[in-house]
């Protein structure tokens, strides 16, 4: 449900050179031709799917469960307030605090279509409540679980700053876009859900170019490499994938996860490579160098881009929607509500309601795209690099680090698998090798050296 509540920005969010086939960490060459082959041998062997441990299985299914305690909530919350009249008190509450308070045009003013401040008093008094009663889930999925599990080592205050931040950050960032679309839509009645869509498309570039400089270091220390040598094949492997002007980061996150983790992130002017260290300690560096190539290809691959055009076409889609539904349900439950039109900001919940519900039932669709180029991903970073054994090692080492299930159910699959199982990328793994067999790679043409 988090991604669906970007929604509402009203504008809001709904995201080596030519390296050897085999990193050099096989043995050195000997004189004995049958060490040689043997060696050979278990550099190219099939990797088998490991069956997930009891403990791994336990957090999946908790998994499950919490997933669903959290979507309920996402939409109990609002519910209760939009039929308890709560919203409509809450938001006559925060007119009478600020006393009208509006911004706008004498103009705009005669025609009732003002940025009010009272707006963005009642969003940061919505989203505080809503924090509150999902704080005890929050504090039990993201802290007491993960430390049950042995997947943290966090320290509570740690954790408790970071939940706080994050809440100030989106609130600040409701409070401000929220207002402007309510004037949006008084302005433009009939078509303000046209300009929502516009202001969704900037808020989400904005975001996509302005996260990894000013907001993912407020939540992370940023180094440069440790291991210099390890930085030097990233950018080669980086300038192999034609990716120019790029900047590795380690992100220290063992003093808080165990967790592995790596990406490509920013976009435009703020492109930037990053590891968290727990992954470069965790994976040899074969396996390593097929992660950041798959990395790589959702960048090269324009997955980024991609994913900005179907999220723009997705919000134009909800916010059409919640226009033709939105002005019917408040026509028809105005007693219950109490208020009689859209405009206003005690609407705020049922936007909220309708949205959660939208993402629900959109999510498998996007998790069709979102497994589709996942995959194509983990095909370009093993043609890249023409090291299977590395890329299902690495597969194997995820599963495990991060207890993971390699064959998960098909509610996960439909809702919460934005990448493909894991029991299957080993197997595609062990099994893509156009190149042994002399075919033509898929993505040859996008690599600045090809291999031979």
């Amino acid at each position: 449900m988090r991604r669906a509540r970007f929604l509402l920005l009203f504008a809001v969010l709904p995201l080596c050179v030519a390296i050897s086939p085999v990193r050099s960490t096989a043995a050195k060459p000997q004189a004995d031709t049958a060490v040689a082959a043997q060696t050979d041998s278990t550099l190219t062997a099939r990797v088998p799917v490991p069956e997930p441990t009891a403990r791994a299985l336990r957090y999946y299914r908790g998994g499950m469960v919490l997933w669903v305690l959290g979507v309920l909530l996402g939409l109990a919350v609002p519910v209760v307030v939009l039929f308890t009249g709560l919203s409509a008190k809450l938001a006559g509450w925060a007119h009478h605090l600020l006393g009208g308070i509006s911004l706008g045009t004498k103009n705009q003013r005669q025609r009732g279509a003002t940025v009010e401040l009272a707006a963005a008093v009642f969003v940061a008094a919505y989203f505080s409540l809503e924090y509150l009663v999902e704080f005890p889930l929050r504090l039990y999925a993201g802290y007491l679980r993960q430390h049950a599990y042995e997947l943290s080592n966090q320290a509570f205050v740690q954790w408790l700053r970071e939940s706080l931040t994050a809440f100030g950050l989106e609130a600040l960032l409701f409070m401000s876009v929220i207002p402007v679309g309510y004037f949006l839509l008084k302005l433009m009645p009939r078509r303000w859900w046209v300009a929502a869509s516009a202001g969704a498309v900037i808020t989400v570039v904005a975001i996509q170019v302005l996260y990894p400089v000013w907001v993912a270091p407020l939540f992370d220390e940023y180094r440069t490499m440790q291991d210099e040598a390890l930085e030097t094949e990233i950018l080669e492997l980086a300038q192999q994938a034609g990716i120019e002007g790029s900047r590795v980061f380690e992100v220290v996150k063992s003093a808080d996860t165990k967790r592995v983790n790596a990406s490509v992130t920013g976009f435009l002017g703020t492109k930037r490579i990053v590891l968290w260290d727990t992954i470069v300690e965790r994976l040899k560096g074969d396996q390593l160098l097929f992660v950041m190539g798959h990395e790589m290809g959702h960048y090269v691959l324009g997955h980024r881009w991609k994913g900005l055009v179907l999220s723009s076409l997705g919000l134009v889609a909800t916010f059409y929607l919640a226009a033709l539904a939105l002005p019917r349900i408040i026509t028809g439950l105005r007693h219950r509500l109490g208020f009689e039109n859209l405009g206003t900001v005690a609407s705020l919940p049922l936007f909220i309601l309708t949205f959660n519900i939208l993402a629900l039932i959109g999510q498998p669709i996007g998790n069709v795209v979102s497994r589709h180029w996942e995959h194509e991903a983990d095909r370009f970073g093993l043609e890249i690099t023409q090291d299977n054994r590395a890329a299902a090692l690495a597969f194997v080492a995820l599963q495990q680090t991060n207890l993971s299930n390699p064959r998960p159910g098909i509610v996960y699959k439909l809702w919460l698998a934005s990448h493909p199982a894991l029991a299957e990328r080993v197997e595609f793994a062990n099994a893509y090798r156009p190149w042994e067999r002399g075919a033509e790679l898929r993505y040859r043409d996008r690599f600045s050296h090809p291999h031979p």
